[in-house]
């Protein structure tokens, strides 16, 4: 499992730490505000579109966590 956390991009992962957390908290009602702008940020990023190149590529992507 570590593994395969590890091959994703950072900004992703802790996006989602983040809002593990908080629904953790029971704070449900930010956690959902929280996924939508971390989806938006995380679509307009340096590691989306590496993402998307690299399966076109059909090659493992090289994430930087922009």
């Amino acid at each position: 499992l570590a593994a395969k956390v590890v091959a994703l991009p950072p900004v992703a992962i802790r996006m989602s730490k983040r809002t593990i957390t908080e629904i953790a908290a029971h704070n449900a009602a930010l956690a959902s505000h929280m996924d939508l702008d971390q989806f938006a940020l995380a679509a307009t990023g340096e590691d989306n579109a590496e993402a998307i190149q690299a399966f076109l590529e059909r090659r493992a992507p090289k994430f930087t966590g922009r």
